[in-house]
């Protein structure tokens, strides 16, 4: 069964390695150096990794790094979305819901009112 959960420890070479297969482009290696400096000191305010797992193994993911936005003169936590990808053999609509359904309780939890994706 898989299940969704705030990794409390991120494995830099190995989300490279799962992303790199997931994207399967054979041009695109992504680097855990460039990953490790994305989400531990790109905006300064953290990032968190909510984790698709199998039986123990991680197939994917989606990063939130924590950034201020300024709504009406208003700053205000917000968190930018990254880095969501899926293994192949389990890419699903319903795996995909539960990941933005993490997300989403993960910001009421934290009271982030505003999501930022590209």
């Amino acid at each position: 069964m898989v299940t969704v959960s705030e990794e409390t420890a991120v494995d830099y070479e190995l989300t490279a390695r799962i992303a790199t297969e997931a994207f399967a482009l054979g041009k695109v290696h992504f680097s855990p150096e460039r990953i490790k400096w994305l989400y531990e000191r790109s905006f300064g305010r953290g990032t968190t990794v909510l984790a698709a797992v199998d039986d123990g193994r991680k197939i994917g993911q989606v990063a939130m790094i924590g950034q201020n936005v300024t709504v009406a003169g208003e700053v205000h936590p917000a968190v930018q979305l990254v880095d969501l990808f899926i293994l192949k053999a389990y890419r699903s609509g319903q795996l995909t819901r539960k990941l933005y359904k993490e997300v989403e309780n993960f910001c009421a939890r934290q009271n982030i009112r505003y999501i930022v994706a590209l």
